[in-house]
């Protein structure tokens, strides 16, 4: 099976609590990540759960931090979670299943599946369970 990591950017305090919720909901989905790496651009946790890496930042480098955290896993497939969205039981299982079935291409969480040389605007929809216009 492939293994798969999940890479969360963090920033804003007001989110701090939903990486516990985060991290929980990875870990008990019907296919859990391999590797769970949080990425703080802010001031250092207190508190976190056991098996996630943490890689503190000296500064915020926005959106950068999840390439960056990307490139410090060991996994197949990389999905980034961000810290204000939720994730299904299901997320990862479906992400996979998605992965073998369009080999190549980049599917992303929002629901667009990117191909080369197309524009965000024009790539197709994934409502979860097909993949319609």
């Amino acid at each position: 099976m492939a293994r798969i990591a999940a890479v969360i950017p963090h920033f804003w305090s007001v989110r701090r609590p939903n990486i516990l919720t985060l991290v929980r909901e990875l870990n008990n989905g019907t296919v859990p990540p391999e590797q769970l790496v949080l990425w703080n651009n802010e001031h250092p946790f207190d508190i976190l759960p056991q098996g996630v890496s943490v890689i503190q930042s000296p500064l915020n480098i926005g959106c950068k931090a999840r390439f960056l955290a990307a490139m410090c896993t060991s996994a197949d497939y990389v999905l980034f979670q961000d810290n204000d969205v939720a994730v299904q039981p299901d997320t990862l299982s479906h992400l996979l299943t998605y992965a073998q079935i369009f080999a190549g291409d980049i599917v992303a969480l929002e629901g667009r599946k990117l191909r080369n040389g197309q524009t965000y605007d024009h790539c197709e929809f994934v409502d979860g369970r097909k993949l319609t216009e």
